[in-house]
């Protein structure tokens, strides 16, 4: 079960960014030295100032399907979908991996409320996820609500089936169009998203179902067979529409196919558009038209639906699907229907720590049992969207995990990713330790999705003193903040020792807090356990002292 499931129900709306973007600039870090005065060089970016608070603004539902797959008359459509942080009440927060990883920002401390007094409502708890599947200026969220607390007067027919069926957690995807980005502003853009019940043991991050892939090439499906020679001489000749990686599922109960389009294509006039099957032998079968246009966009996440006979759906054990522009095909399927779920795809380590990370395969949309998986450092994705400043991927000897894993019966496997005690090694020196990309080959999946990887900040390994001094321990620890993020400034200088003892308390129990709550101290989760001890121990040292200002 997953938000393509019925019931579900569709919002839009706009959402707000404000990141701080001085420390996305890598080279900006190796301008700064105690004591950490400004340092008026930095390249700002376009948003200096930013508090780092990301938002839903003016959402609303849409559309309520039904659980018998139809539209319905819930008092719930026209209701508001909105953002809170989580308990405190603290606004969510949008924090990059490291600046030579933005591409897989998380929002933390993410809470969000369907409904209203009138139709009942629920409100629960967004699980962390990076973005995924970045196409030009749109991505996707995709993650589960939890910790859900249901209003006792649930009016709205579709929350009450919700509740029925899926009460612990809720899964939830939405896509992001960035449509305005000014200088000194934050950024703002449309959100289209889908709500839908969750199963356990589902990865939160991933739809287990199948992919379709961009055919760069209309030359390699003829190869595989999907595409006859005459197909591919049209497709030559014509202007095709780009396509990004496209979800769906095969309900053989309903007898649907469920393509999400949502984060496809980069406009609405696209021309004729068809989902076909594509047998390896054969014409195309051809299950009806795209429907994708602003209206479908907005009220329905660019969700749709075909119908295929008992005879198509079995067909579909074997054969792919792809969509066809004018006749050829523009999107399809690898020649194994493969799709690799992997979960999280985000792991900050600190030496000697470890992370679990589980997969799943599935060809056809079946577990793909007992099939091996390479696992290997790839930094390609990285390497290629980022900024680069510093070398980032070595050592490589500072993380540990198996050469691959084989999947069990049900297509699952994991794996134990650890960084090394030791940690890096400071390889990037005055950024904090080190970025890697953990990837994955199988030989099933002729075509992956590149974007299918894990992202690794590992931190470098700093002894923690006894008793630590504010000029070598703490300020080369906490001063750059105050040049890199400067939205601080309005609060507390940093770099200046008597303020930071002022808000001693505040700041231990920030730092202290877990990484999911939006009121973690740094916002941008970059500081490593052993600097945040050494900061830590130093307010014990400062307090314990006569009148509480001993230590350096």
């Amino acid at each position: 079960m997953s938000y393509l499931d019925v019931p579900r129900l569709h919002f839009y709306g706009t959402f707000t960014a404000n990141p701080s973007t001085r420390n996305n600039d890598p080279a900006n870090y190796n301008k700064l030295e105690p004591p950490f005065l400004p340092v008026p060089t930095l390249d700002p970016g376009w948003n200096p100032d930013g508090d780092h608070t990301w938002a839903f603004v003016g959402c609303t539902v849409q559309t309520v399907i039904g659980p018998n797959g139809s539209p319905s008359q819930d008092v719930l459509v026209g209701t508001a979908v909105s953002s809170t942080g989580t308990e405190s009440g603290s606004n969510p927060k949008l924090v990059d991996l490291d600046t030579e990883q933005q591409l897989v920002s998380m929002i933390f401390g993410l809470q969000i409320q369907i409904g209203d007094s009138a139709s009942g409502s629920v409100t629960g708890n967004f699980q962390p996820q990076p973005f995924l599947d970045l196409n030009g200026n749109s991505a996707y969220y995709q993650s589960v609500l939890q910790d859900l607390t249901w209003s006792s007067d649930l009016a709205s027919p579709v929350l009450q089936e919700l509740q029925k069926i899926s009460p612990d957690a809720l899964s939830i995807k939405f896509d992001l169009v960035l449509t305005q980005l000014s200088q000194g502003k934050p950024a703002s853009g449309t959100i289209t998203g889908t709500i839908g019940p969750a199963s356990p043991g589902e990865p939160a991050n991933f739809l287990l179902g199948r992919l379709m892939r961009p055919q760069a090439s209309p030359s390699a499906l003829a190869v595989k067979g999907h595409a006859t020679p005459q197909m591919v001489a049209q497709m030559a000749t014509q202007s095709a529409p780009s396509a990004n990686y496209t979800p769906f599922v095969v309900d053989s109960n309903r007898r649907k196919v469920i393509v999400d389009f949502g984060n496809s294509f980069s406009t609405y006039d696209l021309g004729t558009l068809q989902v076909a099957i594509l047998p390896s032998q054969g014409s195309p079968q051809i299950l009806g038209t795209v429907e994708y246009t602003q209206n479908t966009y907005q009220t329905l996440a660019a969700i749709q639906e075909f119908d295929a006979t008992a005879d198509q759906i079995s067909s579909l054990q074997s054969s792919i699907l792809g969509v066809l522009f004018e006749g050829s095909p523009i999107l399809a399927e690898d020649q194994n229907a493969t799709s690799l779920a992997v979960t999280p795809m985000v792991c900050r380590l600190n030496p000697g720590k470890s992370a679990q990370i589980d997969l799943v395969a599935l060809s056809f949309g079946a577990p793909a049992a007992h099939h091996t998986i390479q696992i290997q450092i790839d930094n390609s994705q990285i390497e290629n969207n980022n900024p680069i400043v510093q070398p980032i991927g070595t050592p490589t000897n500072a993380l540990q995990f198996p050469a691959s894993v084989t999947t069990d019966a049900n297509g699952r496997a994991c794996f134990t990713l650890t960084a090394a005690p030791g940690g890096p090694g400071n390889p990037r020196g005055s950024i904090d330790g080190q970025i890697y990309g953990i990837g994955f080959t199988w030989q099933l999946d002729s075509n992956p999705d590149p974007w299918v990887f894990v992202s690794v900040h590992a931190y470098d390994h700093v002894s923690v003193p006894a008793s630590p001094n504010w000029e070598n321990d703490v300020l080369p620890i906490l001063g750059p903040y105050d040049d890199l993020y400067p939205f601080m400034a309005n609060l507390i200088n940093l770099a200046k020792r008597d303020q930071v003892l002022k808000h001693a308390k505040q700041i231990a129990f920030r730092l202290q807090l877990p990484k999911t709550d939006p009121r973690h101290m740094p916002v941008t989760r970059d500081l490593s356990a052993n600097k945040r001890q050494i900061v830590l121990n130093w307010f014990h040292h400062q307090t314990q002292g006569p009148g509480g200002t001993t230590g350096g």
